[in-house]
């Protein structure tokens, strides 16, 4: 269990300093969802019908680029190589990265939601997103 905390505060300290990647996955659902809300602007349809739409195809985009870049770290320094070598350790490596992504695709669905929701000019309540 110390090992697979000692794993989640790398990970973690990992994905906060890669400042490019969490730029660019927000920057890619802001995008998203403004392409969405330009082509479907046009058209007469509710606000309750788009909405999720437009929030879990950006919340969609923008965790895939997340997690495109999880094992980035290890690639690049030939960490999975030398880890190979140990036991029990690649559970503890792959449920942290599980972890940290899921907390990753929770923030990104959090600002897909508020984005959208500021770009729609909804203030109702959010009982479509259940």
């Amino acid at each position: 269990m110390q090992i697979l905390a000692t794993l989640l505060m790398k990970d973690q300290r990992l994905l906060r300093r890669d400042k490019r990647g969490v730029v660019s996955v927000f920057f890619f659902t802001a995008l998203v969802s403004l392409i969405l809300f330009f082509g479907l602007g046009s058209l007469k349809i509710e606000k309750e019908i788009v909405l999720p739409i437009i929030i879990w195809l950006s919340t969609f985009f923008g965790g895939t680029l997340q997690l495109n870049r999880t094992f980035d770290y290890e690639r690049e320094e030939l960490v999975m190589e030398g880890l190979k070598m140990l036991p029990d350790v690649m559970s503890n490596i792959y449920l942290s990265k599980f972890i940290i992504n899921t907390i990753a695709l929770f923030t990104v669905l959090i600002f897909a939601t508020f984005f959208s929701c500021i770009l729609f000019n909804y203030s109702e309540n959010f009982s479509f997103l259940l």
